[in-house]
């Protein structure tokens, strides 16, 4: 059999290669093209997702600018000789956490030059850590020495009303039982605060009104509480270490209880008068409370005058106070007429600029025959004494 040889020429194969060639330039030439179109694309897409990012990052950081989150807690240890119950708060026989200790948050938003709103959150031990709100209002303001606020805000009763929660702000473990006493801390209304300076002294005037729902637990029954027809008005001086300070309101008080078909109606005024000296050293404040009750059905009229004087060496500052609280009806036809002393020794460590620790005995005496500054039938006998560590905190 025989094989046939095919010959190829040179010349065929240099035709060959060079088409092939031709073709791979244009393909690579292509090729080129669309990769540097690509880049160009990626490119844009880059840019534009940038600047796309630029700005989130800018309106979040406005919003940051705007909010404002601060917060304050206490921790506390309480025991009472007795067990007693004082406005809805168990001081135990036995040691426990839950009479002093809370937890809060509070948001402060700018919504712009003239407008903010602000939510105050707090949570006690003593109300099962249930979450309410204790300030839910919206400022308008201005000019610096005036603004309006509206929603939901705190009764000005006393000389510490704004700060009652906070207690790395005053120097006891609680305020002062029988002096600072008030079923309802909260109003929903309005309120206008103005202020003027003269002969280096600040004025500051408020005044509110509103209406108040809330509910007090006295032994085993829970009292709803209704306050209408609410108005007040507040006049604060101030230079250097002196404070002095007067307020008075009025309002319809109600109670009621569907279970035991109990319904009463009273019209309360209060009047309140502090002063108050504070350097860096020496504090003396004294503060006195009058309230009038117009039937004396669900509450009677009284006066209570409290003194606390304290002295800090560094870090610490021991403390005295002294409450006084009497009955003013002959006769009192309301059922639960109150009178009693208190004098409380403590002492504040200020751990840092932030923390606090306290330690404080409360001795409660000279009843007078009531239940003293404590609910009826609450357990109180002729002295009670609460003993209480607690460390305050401010974030």
């Amino acid at each position: 059999m025989m094989k046939t040889q095919i010959k190829i020429s040179p010349l065929f194969i240099l035709v060959i290669l060079a088409c092939f060639s031709n073709v791979y330039a244009a393909n690579t030439s292509e090729l080129e093209e669309r990769i540097i179109a690509l880049e160009k694309k990626a490119k844009k897409t880059e840019q534009k997702n940038k600047r796309k990012f630029d700005s989130i990052k800018r309106k979040m950081a406005k919003s940051e600018d705007r909010l404002r989150i601060s917060g304050f807690m206490s921790a506390g240890l309480t025991k009472s000789t007795d067990k007693v119950e004082s406005f809805g708060v168990t001081f135990p026989d036995e040691f426990a956490f839950d009479p002093d200790s809370m937890v809060g948050l509070q948001f402060d938003y700018r919504i712009s030059d003239d407008f903010s709103a602000t939510v105050q959150t707090i949570a006690k031990g003593g109300d099962y850590w249930d979450i309410d709100a204790e300030w839910a209002y919206i400022k308008y303001q201005k000019a610096n020495n005036w603004y309006v606020r509206g929603g939901r805000l705190r009764l000005p009763f006393y000389l510490y009303s704004e700060s009652l929660d906070v207690g790395h702000t005053y120097p006891w473990a609680r305020p002062p039982i029988g002096l600072y006493q008030t079923a309802v801390s909260t109003l929903e209304g309005l309120d206008l605060f103005y202020s003027f300076d003269t002969m280096g002294w600040k004025h500051d005037i408020q005044t509110y009104v509103g209406t108040s729902k809330d509910q007090i637990a006295v032994a085993t029954l829970t009292f709803d509480i209704t306050i209408n027809d609410l108005y007040g008005i507040v006049y604060s001086l101030s230079n250097g270490p002196w404070l002095a300070r007067l307020a008075t309101n009025r309002f319809t008080f109600k109670l009621n209880n569907s279970d035991i078909d109990f319904n009463g109606e009273d019209i309360i005024k209060t009047n309140n008068a502090a002063l108050k000296y504070e350097d860096e050293n020496l504090l003396i404040s004294a503060e006195y409370g009058h309230s009038y009750a117009r039937n004396n059905l669900i509450a009677n009229s009284s006066e209570s005058v409290g003194l606390t004087t304290g002295y800090r060496f560094g870090q610490w500052m021991p403390y005295a106070v002294h409450v006084s609280n009497n009955s003013l009806d002959e006769k009192p036809t309301s059922p639960t007429p109150s009178s009693g002393r208190g004098n409380t020794l403590g002492i504040r460590y200020d751990i840092n600029s932030s923390v606090a620790l306290k330690v404080q005995t409360e001795h409660l005496y000279d009843f007078e025959g009531t239940q003293g500054p404590f609910s009826p039938n609450a357990g109180a006998e002729e002295a009670v004494d609460i003993y209480t560590i607690v460390i305050d905190a401010v974030f």
